[in-house]
């Protein structure tokens, strides 16, 4: 039996700052990523620039977490990136504080 194809025709369209969101969500994690694995690599010897990279990745996350509300808010959108950038942008913070509150 052959599969009925479904079209599903709609107005709705994925808002910019819910794509906004979830670019900043994926930049703060890269930043993260490569600043722990950075300061693994050297032992914990590192300088200042690790830190204000990861102060950067905080910022980056917080104004994503911001942007995907926005997203959430508008009506007749699609919520996929919206979600998605919050997840990403939690996740950010999540790290970020872990960081903040490790003992030195």
């Amino acid at each position: 039996m052959a599969r009925r194809r479904k079209y599903m025709f709609t107005n709705k369209k994925h808002p910019g700052v819910a794509i906004v969101s979830t670019i900043l969500g994926s930049l703060s994690l890269l930043g993260l990523l490569y600043a722990i694995l950075g300061s693994f690599l050297r032992h914990g010897q590192v300088g200042g620039r690790f830190g204000a990279g990861i102060a950067l990745c905080f910022l980056y996350a917080l104004g994503g977490t911001v942007t995907g509300l926005l997203g959430l808010r508008k009506e007749d959108c699609f919520h996929t990136f919206s979600v998605v950038g919050l997840i990403l942008n939690g996740l950010s913070l999540a790290v970020c504080g872990f960081l903040l509150w490790l003992p030195a």
